[in-house]
């Protein structure tokens, strides 16, 4: 890249050597080499051709497209590193051409490299294979140049290699059919399987199989690749399934046809229908079985009312009929030998008389059950069924317990041999004494009866008791047959004498059995009872008479002489037991609840152990007086005699002052009681702030003694300010008494009131009351000790505070949702005593606003959330900030003249200041005209005369807008003026920018120029606000930001414009689908097929592009309005309302340049 050399001077001076300097290139005094730069442009070019043979059987996959790649050196440097790369081809070969063998590609040569593609399925599909690709190489500098490959040096068009495309698809249908062995029925299925191949060389999308017979086709199974399109090696299988009709059993045959559709990826649709193979179209043909047969299947009901089998009853028959074969039956009947009229049938239910495949006829008939047949115990018989079949064939059946078999029917009958036998005793109180004495009888009634349903023979009772079997029946066989019939109830009667033994017993028990045989050889028993249905024994009581009497006294020893009861002290008792009764008693003893030792007894006259109804047996005992008897005040208790008779019975009686009473024997005590209550008291500091609030408490102990002799009940302690009382603690024996020994604990919280406070302290005064034994009422007053009755007083400290609350709500009086200058802010304030006393002259201010309303008063812990509010206007400052900051102060004065304030918050416990956020809206509207100068007057636009624009720049938001200044992206376009420092909302600038545009020939012959600026400013934090701008005199009103203002670009018209010859470019689509404009219209580029046309979006995104453009008649491989697929576009995508900018160029003719661009405008 440069030339480095130096010179030599020499010189020979008059005397002495040469002298000689080497040249400097700017001074005389060095020598540094001069250095000529020289200029360097490196540049590369890559051509890709391709060459494929499809082999005359059309493309199929594996085969090979051969590329060759020239690559040639386009600058005026050597390149070394050259290397060819293309994303298709992994393996490229070479380079040839190398002509000097250095490595590098020089300016003169031409490297040529080579390399294969191997064609896949989705190629085919495509239609052809398109790839570029890179060469690279590095200049001596180390500049890196590449190229895409082109079809010429000039161009980057990528190589395209067209490949054949034959679509077919083909259908095999069969059907899989088996009756099961049974012959053919409806409702049964064939199974159908459709095998779908694709038979042609590109994959098929949309496959779809139809079949007039079968709603629904499952499938496929096969896509292997799972890409839902038949591919040419795939086999897919559907299936379905038909549901065989009568209609087809009939037919006896089943014959369809299936269709296969698929779709080849250049939109064509091929279809075939099904066959037996690949190349016919035979429909498919299932045959069926037809078989007709009958059946019958007979069954009984039978009840015999749970009471066994009865002549009379009923046998209710149910005759099943249904056709077993596969054909309709006419004239089906049915016959029973046992049954004179069967009803029926039900179950016709088309009502045509025949008996249908599908249908259940069911007919029913009654049998009355003999005698005979109860004997028997069961009723045999069978039915036939009858039928013709279409063809005339009779078909029958003797009905059975299932369609399979021909078993008669059979009805079991119950046999129920019982006996039953009731006995009853009376006693015979012969002597008429009311009791029961040695030799008096009892007599004995024996009811036997028959309790099933056959009569009994060898009937008999027998009694133990009675000396075994009883003779009789004395009446009740009424046919006099000997037998027990069901009907029959045979009596029998016996008597029995009462001995000693009984009477000792108390009763006589006793039990007979009947027995009998049933006509079956079985013999039937039943133990007696007093009713058929249980066998309970006989129990006849025989009267006993005991009776015991106990008389009791007691002293009591004053063993001190003191004159008064004393812990310690003794009761003596003596017990005069008697025999009441007309038995001997046994095991007599006495018992008394307070005596542990009863000695005696004394008065047991012939020894015997028993007390006889002739003695009186003595026994005494001493009780020691406990405190419980002095609190009592006496000692009441009874003692009780308990004896055993011969019958085991106890009979007992309560002592009293007689053998005729039983009152409890009373020794009076004397007593003495009296009571006293301390009562204290703690404050208790909940919240911990060392002084005393409302709700907190005051916890009070009260200690209660007994100053008494006697235990005290009914204890209680009640105190005017006290609700609940707890306690007592200390009943150390838990018996609810407070004792002599007993120190009893209570304790109960106050609540302390405002009132309490106020007053500084709490005063008050608890009463212990209770009940001593004899009922007297025992009350103190509580005091500080036991000899004092002194009110308790706790002392109170005294605070005051307060707290402000405030609450901003915005009005959006004109209700557009958002804020504007004038509108108000409400403010209300919630004052709260949070002190512990009352405030008076509570006031509230704000450094922002007036606040009306107060002073008030304000009692402790109130709240007063009315009478003090405020408005706020709002200004655009405010609305510029955003939101409205600002804060209250409440003061109020506690009774002691203190001052007491708060700054307000958003709750009772925080000083935040009140933040009111406001809406802001940032917006602005650009309108943009233009205006052509016709600088030389002729009226005819000529290039370099120009277009005047003129702006004018609208805030339409809430908040104003700084730094303002126009874009606009029209090539040459000079703006002027600007930026406008700021604007605020609802202010309009049409002075401060202005811009001027010279025309150019591509804007002459488009007759017009388009184009759209863009205003851009921002906001008080630098949030940038823009808006493209609209032509006030274009009345489209296109929205594109969605503003809610027009977008239109714009269009200045140039007059008297005529477009050379035939060839005219549009610059507006309107792609709505309505045949005007919906695509951009090149009148005559059909005439110039070699073109390309390439349309970028506003922001300079390649979004559509294509080669030839027009096709044959100007219509074809059109732009309209759809991206093409670019990196940042997806393919297809439907490109929105606005302006783009299209290159048209022509590599060979054209219609009079080689190149055309201006501005086109998509519509929608």
């Amino acid at each position: 890249g440069e030339f480095e050399n130096r010179a030599l001077a020499t010189g020979t001076p008059p005397q002495g050597d040469d002298v000689t300097d080497e040249s400097d290139n700017n001074s005389y005094t060095e020598d540094d080499s001069t250095i000529v730069p020289i200029c360097q442009t490196p540049a590369i070019a890559i051509v890709k051709t391709s060459s494929y043979d499809d082999g005359g059987d059309c493309s199929q996959p594996g085969e090979e497209i051969n590329y060759t790649f020239t690559v040639t050196n386009e600058g005026n440097v050597s390149l070394e590193n050259v290397t060819v790369t293309d994303p298709l081809i992994a393996t490229i070969s070479g380079p040839t051409g190398d002509t000097d063998g250095d490595g590098e590609l020089d300016v003169t040569e031409e490297w040529e490299y080579t390399g294969t593609y191997v064609i896949t399925q989705t190629d085919i599909d495509n239609g052809s294979v398109t790839n570029t690709a890179t060469a690279e190489g590095t200049a001596p500098d180390g500049t890196v140049v590449t190229d895409d490959s082109g079809s010429t040096v000039d161009n980057d068009d990528p190589t395209e290699t067209e490949l054949c495309q034959t679509p077919a698809i083909a259908i095999v249908k069969t059907s899989s059919y088996d009756d099961g062995g049974d012959c053919s029925q409806p409702g049964e299925e064939i199974n159908y399987t459709f095998t779908v191949t694709n038979e042609g060389n590109v994959s098929l999308e949309n496959v779809t199989v139809t079949d007039p017979l079968i709603a629904t086709i499952s499938g496929p199974t096969g896509d292997t690749d799972g890409d839902g399109e038949l591919d040419v090696t795939e086999e897919w299988e559907y299936t379905g399934t038909y549901v065989i009709t009568q209609e087809d059993i009939d037919n006896g045959s089943v014959t369809n046809t299936a269709t296969a559709e698929g779709t080849a990826p250049d939109g064509t649709v091929v279809t075939d229908d099904s066959g037996s193979t690949v190349d016919n179209d035979d429909p498919t043909e299932t045959e069926l079985c037809q078989t007709p047969a009958i059946a019958i299947v007979k069954t009984s009901s039978y009840d015999d009312g749970g009471d066994c089998s009865q002549p009379g009853e009923e046998i209710n028959y149910t005759f099943t009929v249904t056709n077993e074969g596969n054909v309709s039956l006419e004239n089906v009947t049915v016959t029973d030998p046992l049954i004179a009229t069967i009803s029926g049938p039900t179950g016709d239910t088309d009502g045509d008389g025949e008996l249908d495949v599908t249908e259940e006829w069911e007919y029913t008939g009654t049998y009355v059950i003999t005698q005979e047949d109860i004997d028997k115990g069961e009723v045999i018989n069978q039915a036939t069924a009858g039928g013709a079949a279409p063809d005339g064939t009779v078909v029958t059946d003797e009905s059975g317990l299932t369609i399979t078999d021909n078993d008669p029917t059979i009805t079991e009958l119950c046999q129920d041999p019982a006996i039953a036998i009731v006995k009853t005793g009376i006693f015979n109180d012969e002597d008429q004494d009311g009791c029961s004495n040695v030799g008096e009888t009892i007599s004995y009634t024996f009811s036997v009866t028959n309790q099933g349903n056959v009569s009994l023979s060898f009937v008999s009772v027998i009694d133990p008791l009675l000396g075994g079997t009883i003779t009789g029946p004395d009446s009740g066989d009424t046919d006099g047959d000997g037998k027990l019939d069901v009907t029959e109830e045979w009596i029998y009667t016996a008597n029995y004498a009462i001995t000693q033994a009984d009477i000792d017993t108390g009763e006589v028990v006793n039990q007979a059995t009947a027995k009998g045989e049933a006509p079956s050889g079985d013999t039937v028993t039943d133990d007696s009872g007093a009713t058929i249905s249980d066998d309970d024994p006989t129990v006849t009581v025989l009267c006993q008479n005991a009776d015991i009497a106990v008389v009791k006294t007691g002293i009591f020893n004053d063993e001190d002489g003191d004159g008064c009861s004393n812990v310690g002290e003794t009761i003596s008792y003596t017990f005069s037991v008697t025999n009441e009764g007309n038995v001997s008693l046994a095991n007599v003893t006495v018992a008394d609840p307070l005596i542990t030792t009863i000695n005696g007894p004394t008065g047991d006259t012939d020894g015997d152990g028993d007390l006889d109804v002739t003695e009186t047996w003595i026994y005494n005992g001493d009780y020691t007086i406990t405190q419980a008897d002095i609190d009592a005040g006496q000692v009441v208790n009874q003692a009780m005699a308990e004896g055993t008779d011969p019958d085991g019975t106890i009979v007992t009686d309560d002592s009293g002052a007689t053998i005729s009473d039983d009152d409890p024997t009373v020794t009076v005590l004397c007593q003495n009681a009296d009571i006293a209550i301390v009562k204290t008291g703690i404050f208790n500091d909940e919240d911990g702030d060392g002084c005393s609030n409302v709700g907190e408490t005051i916890s009070y102990t009260f200690s209660v003694t007994n100053e008494g002799n006697v235990s005290i009940v009914n204890v209680t302690i009640t105190d005017p300010l006290i609700a609940t009382i707890n306690g007592p603690t200390g009943d150390t024996d838990g018996d609810g008494e407070l004792d002599v020994t007993e120190t009893w604990i209570y304790n109960g919280d106050y609540t302390i009131t405002q009132g309490d406070i106020n007053t500084g302290q709490v005063v008050n005064q608890a009463t212990a009351e209770g009940t001593a034994p004899d009922g007297s009422i025992l009350t103190d007053d509580s005091g500080a000790t036991i000899n004092d009755d002194d009110p308790t007083v706790t002392i109170l400290c005294q605070n005051g505070a307060i707290a402000l609350v405030k609450i901003g709500t915005l009005s959006d009086e004109n209700g557009d949702g958002c804020t504007q200058v004038g509108e108000t802010i409400v403010y209300d304030f919630i004052v709260t005593n949070t002190g512990i006393v009352d405030l008076t002259n509570v006031t509230v201010t704000d450094p922002l606003v007036t606040v009306s309303g107060g002073p008030i008063s304000l009692a402790s812990g109130a709240t007063d959330a009315t009478t003090f509010t405020a408005v706020y206007t709002v200004t655009q400052a405010d609305i510029d900030a955003g939101q409205v900051v600002n804060q209250a102060t409440a003061e109020g004065t506690t009774p002691a003249g203190d001052i007491v304030m708060d700054d307000s918050g958003a709750t009772i416990n925080d000083d935040d200041a009140t933040v009111t956020t406001l809406c802001q809206t940032s917006s602005m509207s650009l309108e943009k005209s233009g205006v052509f100068n016709d600088e030389n007057g002729d009226g005819i636009p000529q290039i370099g005369e120009t277009i005047s624009y003129t702006f004018s720049v609208t805030n339409t938001g809430t908040i104003t807008l700084y730094n303002i200044t126009i874009d606009d992206p029209l090539p040459g376009i000079d703006i002027q003026g600007g930026p406008i420092a700021s604007l605020d909302p609802g202010v309009t600038d049409n002075t401060t920018f202005t811009g001027t545009y010279s025309i150019n020939d591509a804007d002459i012959e488009a007759g017009e120029v388009i184009n759209q600026a863009i205003v851009t400013g921002e906001d008080y934090e630098g949030t940038v606000v823009t808006d493209e701008s609209d032509d006030p005199n274009n009345d489209d009103d296109i929205d594109n930001n969605g503003d809610g203002e027009p977008d239109d670009p714009t269009v200045t018209v140039l007059p008297n414009v005529d477009p050379e010859g035939d060839f005219e470019i549009f610059n507006g689509i309107t792609p709505n689908g309505d045949n005007l404009n919906d695509y951009f219209v090149i009148a005559g580029i059909q005439d110039y097929s070699q073109n390309n046309v390439k349309i970028y979006n506003r922001w300079g995104v390649l979004v559509w592009e294509t080669d030839g453009y027009g096709g044959s008649n100007g219509m074809e491989n059109v732009f309209e309005g759809e991206s093409n697929g670019r990196s940042t576009i997806r393919a297809n995508e439907e490109l929105p309302t606005g302006t783009y900018f299209y290159i048209l160029s022509f590599p060979s003719d054209n219609p009079g340049k080689a190149s055309y661009s201006g501005y086109l405008y998509i519509n929608r």
